[in-house]
This record gives structure tokens, sequence and C-alpha cells, in this order.
């Protein structure tokens, strides 16, 4: 009969959940670590706590039988495990490469939060939205929990940023429109539509028709009102323009009735086929004809040109979001700082085109700002520089461990946006209360009775598993650790030295308390 791997079918379960086993009575789920040979540790009533291999063996041999079962089953077939949360709630995994924040996805299809999950933002500060094709990747290591407040926040914010609002009724995404209520003028060409609704014309014929009425932005300079093209162009939108500027201008042929031109305000409420803005409540302020129905040779000046200077704020074809320091020819930005759709940080880089570079909204303002505070700056107008929020917290040598992996990493060099560690990875300043400055030398007393350790008699000897007793601290013994009955010259935490059992290698000199 091929054996079950119970590991994987427990991973995913609430500590304490209640086993029946076939040594001890009262026994409950205490941990897997899905990739150690014996990956499911079980505690009693009593405190006493054990491992067993993956496939519930108390030894890893061949004919060992399975001890372990559901509660009140004898075997574990069909067994699905149980959920902890409910659909909708707010959860976030923990692991050595960042903190994912997602929403919950319950279904009758899903075993597994590890895949089921509406919306969520990964470490690097991508959003993912569900379909069966993405999933939500967890390494061994990850722990997951509710969300904070703070990270519910942080989650929504995102969702917001990327033009969306998360309806926690009908558990979807929806799309924000978000009219502009402010003053705002723009150039319509040609009369009012009575329904004001534009028609979407594809050569002589009427396709459809546009949720409000087609203007264009527009700009105030030395007393003429100036067209801004809409951003991004679309395709075959040159050929628009060109019949447009034609037809008001009357530059290469006249038409029996000549569009007019005005100057409108209204309340936007969205895009048109031409990623051009589509207003409601359109309110006519000026008659503007006159002023673009020129000579020919004369139609530049209706097309507007955005100039940029040092210190603005802008938003280049790279997807960066940056501070402008200055253009180099041909079209090349050199920036006080940067930052691209994963919250990365660059400090003082350039090289990038310029190509559809464009001033920054006000949410991708934000964004930048952001991400300048969550890596320990803050940027000062006034100088055009980054000043430090505060000092480092730690240093070069400092061991810390992670507060939600329990993992033990070595700082290993500071950069200006945050910390490395001697595993190649890193962390930000602004994560630095994910992380806690651990001692030199690791405590003894931190180890309780029937902790699980790893002991030996001497260097020579290989590292054997024990549960620890305790420490004659004052005691003139070569031997000052008791556990499992026996005493020994050197004893280890287990956790976090799994890879030095059944060898001889040294453990680092941090556990080293002999």
């Amino acid at each position: 009969m091929e054996k079950i791997n119970i590991a994987e079918l427990l991973k995913d379960c609430p500590e304490g959940m209640e086993l029946d086993c076939t040594m001890y009575d009262n026994v409950t789920l205490d941990r897997v670590d899905i990739d150690d040979t014996y990956s499911i540790k079980i505690a009693t009533k009593s405190g006493f706590s054990t491992r067993l291999t993956r496939y519930g063996q108390n030894v890893d041999i061949e004919d060992a039988k399975c001890v372990i079962f559901p509660k009140g089953k004898t075997t574990w077939e069909g067994f699905v495990p149980p959920c902890n949360f409910k659909d909708g709630d707010f959860l976030t995994y923990h692991s050595t490469v960042g903190t994912t924040i997602f929403i919950y996805r319950n279904k009758k299809d899903e075993h597994t939060y590890r895949t089921s999950f509406y919306v969520g933002l990964n470490g690097r500060g991508k959003l993912l939205v569900y379909d069966k094709y993405t999933l939500i990747a967890l390494n061994g290591d990850a722990a997951t929990c509710p969300a904070t407040e703070e990270e519910k926040e942080k989650l929504l914010q995102a969702i917001k940023d990327n033009g969306y609002r998360w309806n926690d009724e009908t558990k979807t995404l929806e799309k924000i429109v978000v009219p502009h209520t402010t003053k705002k003028f723009y150039i319509r060409i040609g009369e009012i539509p009575n329904d004001e609704k534009s028609a979407v014309p594809r050569g002589d014929a009427v396709i459809g028709y546009e949720d409000g009425v087609s203007v264009y932005d527009c700009v105030e300079t030395d007393g003429l009102y100036r067209i801004v093209m809409p951003f991004p162009l679309k395709e075959g939108q040159g050929m628009t323009y060109e019949c447009m500027i034609q037809e008001i201008t009357q530059c290469r042929y006249e038409i029996a009735k000549p569009r007019n031109v005005y100057l409108v305000s209204g309340t936007e409420v969205g895009k048109g086929h031409d990623n051009e803005p589509l207003i409601k409540d359109v309110k006519i302020l000026q008659d503007l004809t006159a002023q673009f129905n020129t000579k020919p040779g004369n139609t530049e000046k209706t097309i507007a040109k955005t100039e940029f200077s040092e210190g603005d704020i802008v938003f280049s074809g790279v997807n960066l979001i940056s501070i402008l320091k200055n253009i180099n020819p041909p079209k090349t930005l050199n920036c006080y700082v940067s930052t691209d759709n994963y919250g990365k940080l660059y400090i003082n880089e350039g090289g990038w085109t310029s190509q559809n570079l464009r001033h920054a909204t006000e949410d991708e303002k934000q964004k930048l700002f952001r991400a300048i505070k969550e890596n320990g700056y803050r940027w000062n107008a006034e100088t055009k520089t980054l000043e430090k929020l505060a000092e480092p917290k730690f240093k070069v040598g400092d061991k810390v461990r992670g507060k939600y992996t329990d993992n033990i990493y070595t700082i290993s060099g500071i950069t200006p946006t945050g910390y490395k560690l001697t595993n190649g990875q890193s962390f930000g300043f602004g994560s630095k209360d994910c992380y806690e400055l651990v001692p030199n030398k690791f405590d003894i007393a931190t180890l309780k009775p029937f902790s699980e350790v790893l002991v030996r008699y001497d260097s020579d000897a290989p590292w054997m598993t024990a549960h620890f007793s305790h420490y004659m601290k004052d005691a003139e013994w070569e031997w000052p650790y008791f556990a499992s009955g026996s005493c020994f010259r050197q004893c280890i935490p287990f956790e976090g030295n799994q890879h030095l059992l059944g060898t001889t290698n040294d453990c680092d000199e941090f556990y080293k308390t002999w």
C-alpha cells in the first residue's frame, strides 16, 4: 500500500488541532516542518512532545506504521484540512522574502488558503488579482495570521492606487470612476449634444455613443487657450487630430459649416474611446472659434507644449515616479529619487528615457512619498535633498530575529535604503520593526524542560535529538547539559539547527555556551 504523506495533509491545519494517536492519549498537533524528515510535531496534554516522520511514523523505517489519525477516525482517506478563516477575511503571511497581505477566498473547490484569495499585495508591492492561473506562493517557513489594521489599510490603499475599491458585501473589486468636481476648463469642438452623449464614429457611420460629452483638456497661456492631447495617445489618433485641426482652422479646405470651438466646464465622468475626457452638466463659458480659425501655418500654437523643471515630480514611460534633477540631451532623465511599481527606491540615479514623460498625478506623488518614508527618508523640497528620518537601528555584524518567522540572520551591510543579510536577502529601513536584535550569545536559560535540543558528548560525535532537562551552571562538571536522562558536553536548540542532526559539523559560535 502506498504511504500517505501526512505532513502535506497537516501543513495548513491549526496548532492545537486534536488527533487520535496509537501511542499517547490527548494528542494535539504542535507544528509541521514540511521539509524535515521528522516533520510532524505532536504534544500531549501533560506537555510532553515528540516528532514523527512525514508519514506519521514514530521511527523512519520501511515497516513502521502510522500512529496518528484524524480525531475519531482510523484512516486518512477523505481527510480535508479544517480552515480557521472566513470568506473575505484580511490575512497576512510572513516569510523571509517579505509580507503578503491578501483577502481570503473560501470556495468549495479550494482546499487551502495558500492559493485562495480575491486580491493580495505581495512583498514587492505588486497587486495580485485572483484568477485560476495566479497563485500566492508561500515558503515553508511562512506564518499566516489575521492582518493588522495597519496591514488592512496598506492593502486597501494599494487597491485604491490601482484604480479600484473593495466591496466587502459582494466580495468584488470595483473600478473607481471619480468625478472631477473642482473647477476645471475644457475645450469642446462642435456643438453640445442635447442628451450630452457624443457619438462614436467609424468612417461615415456611428457605431455607438459615449457616456458624456467628448472634450479636451486645455491650458491658458498669454490669453490663448491651447489643446492638451490625451495621454497616452491611441493608435490612429494622429489622423483624427489632423482632420480636427483642418476643420476648425480651414487651413486645407473649406467646409460649408465649420465646427465651432468652445471653452466649457462640467463634471468629468470618465474617458472616451480616444482617451479624451467625458463630461456632464456642460456649461459654455466662451466661444473660441475665432482664436482657432487661423491662417495656414499658425496651427501649432493650439497644441500645448509641456515643460519640466528641476524638482518636478514626473511619471516616465518606464513606469517610474521621480523627482526630476535634469534632462540631458538627447532625452535622458537624471533624478534625485525614483520609485517603481514594486516600491523599490532609486537614489541619485538616471539615464532613463524621457519618452511619454508627464507630470505625476496626486495619487502618484503620494505613492512616491510613501516609498520614500518606508525606506527611512523624507524629501526636503527647499534644499532638494533626501533627509534620513533616523539612524540605522542595526549595525554590520548584528544578529537579528524575524518577529514572524523566528529565524536568525546576520547584517552583512548597510545601503542608503536598508540592510543586507548574509543569506543574500535584504530589507528596508521601513521594515525594521519586523526584526529585533538578538544577544551575541545564545541564552541557555531560554530552554525549558522538554524543549527539543541537539546534544553530543564531544566535538567528534554526531548531533542527536533529545528533550532538555536542566543545566548545571555552577557545577564543575564536564557534562553540564542534562537531557533525556543523560548528560552531555554540548547542547544547542533544535530549532534553527535541524541541518546539523546526524552530522559532526560544528554549530554557529552564537550557540556555543560551553
